[in-house]
């Protein structure tokens, strides 16, 4: 059926589409939508689109309901193209209602006003899942931008490559759109941030947003949490993406951002004591996470008592100790925290400031210490040396740790899977 539209054979099909005239029209819409179920799952792709454009050619029959699908995503790059849509969608009842993602490109150093005023030209929908801005510059945006897009409510906002100089300029989005997961991308097209003094404070939450996103760069993240604030709502998970690589001795080396972030989390503990809730750092992507910041939720509404840390394996080793003094600064009580699998060798005065950080009197509510691994990676093995297993290595160069009972494997070093 699908090699059956290709472009190539319109003009077969349409010739012989009288044919099959008597066939009713709701066996042609079942015949589109089983394509749609056969092509889509979750995400709407272009070929997928070309396809289905294709079958909307076909004949008159095919037309309404290709297009019905079609609608499910828009994507506009110009005024005219704003235009054409806007027409389309108002013309056809209930084709508005269709629209799950709306994805509205801009061109660089083009006009941008018309995708300030994009919402109040287009109908209401009322089942928009996703709205994108892809290269939208806040720096030279309408006056009633906001205004406008509160018009456009969304499960999730994504904000990528944007310009923008205060905070506030991408927040206040994610505010008036009422979103509930708000994504925003790196930063582009200005200089690097030198102070907060620039981009006044970095305001997270609101009364809708319950997941956030956002991608800077070390100097970027160390002036937003000189004065970020969390905002009484339903904010649950705050990600945070480091968009660089993990490497100079200036890199994470500021103690007190890795307090500021953990206070972050002792705040997003108190502000919902029976939530389940996280904070993440990672790298460049999700499958370099450094270290996730999170509460076990209790099966009752009671306050969760088990909060950990958990290290991914194989951040930079020398973070290790940064990251620990910074929790133990901020009184964030951790009841678990588990240390990364290493699978190569790190320097030892390491190791004694790592158990010398455990040590501390900020850590004395611990319930637990042991190794985080990941059994889906990839690694082949750990440098375990003539130790039985990472576990009996651990034990070893970190003393004063495993003299609290830690480090122990459940099953022995025979069956351990950090062997």
């Amino acid at each position: 059926m699908l090699k059956a539209i290709d472009a190539p054979n319109l003009g077969q099909l349409s010739s012989t589409a009288s044919s099959y005239s008597q066939i009713p029209t709701e066996v042609w819409e079942t015949v589109v939508d089983w394509i749609v179920d056969d092509m889509w799952s979750k995400y709407i792709d272009r070929p997928a689109r070309k396809q289905l454009a294709s079958c909307s050619l076909v004949c008159r029959s095919w037309t309404p309901r290709s297009r019905f699908h079609l609608s499910r995503h828009l994507e506009l790059t110009s005024e005219s193209g704003l235009a054409c849509v806007t027409q389309r969608l108002k013309e056809t009842p209930g084709l508005a209602d269709r629209v799950e993602t709306l994805e509205i490109h801009c061109t660089k150093g083009g006009d941008q006003h018309w995708v300030s005023l994009a919402p109040l030209h287009l109908p209401r929908m009322e089942y928009l899942k996703n709205l994108t801005l892809v290269g939208f510059d806040f720096t030279k945006k309408h006056p009633h931008i906001y205004e406008a897009y509160r018009q456009l409510k969304t499960d999730q906002l994504y904000l990528l490559h944007p310009t923008y100089s205060r905070f506030s300029q991408v927040t206040q989005l994610g505010l008036v759109t009422r979103t509930q997961l708000f994504h925003v991308g790196p930063r582009v097209g200005l200089p690097s941030i030198m102070s907060s003094l620039e981009t006044g404070p970095l305001v997270i939450g609101g009364s809708h947003l319950s997941e956030i996103h956002l991608s800077l760069t070390w100097h970027e993240l160390s002036v937003a949490s000189l004065n970020w604030l969390l905002r009484r709502g339903s904010i649950r998970s705050i990600r945070l993406r480091l968009q660089e690589e993990m490497e100079g001795k200036a890199w994470g080396s500021e103690l007190a951002v890795w307090t500021r972030i953990a206070v972050l989390f002792r705040s997003l503990c108190a502000q919902s004591p029976s939530g389940q809730l996280d904070v993440v750092l990672a790298s460049r992507s999700e499958h370099k996470r450094i270290f996730h910041m999170f509460t076990v939720k209790d099966i009752t509404d009671r306050p969760v008592k088990e909060r950990t840390m958990l290290f991914h394996p194989n951040p930079p080793s020398e973070l290790i100790p940064h990251i620990l003094h910074g929790v133990r600064v901020s009184l964030c009580r951790l009841n678990r925290v588990l240390l990364p699998a290493m699978t190569k060798p790190v320097d030892s005065q390491i190791w004694q400031a790592i158990d010398d950080k455990i040590s501390y009197v900020g850590f004395h509510d611990l319930d637990e210490c042991s190794i985080y691994y990941d059994p889906h990676d990839s690694m082949t093995g750990y440098h375990v040396g003539h130790h039985g297993c990472l576990h009996e290595a651990y034990r070893q160069w970190m003393p004063r740790t495993a003299a609290r009972g830690f480090l122990r494997c459940s099953d022995g070093p025979e069956c351990c899977a950090l062997r």
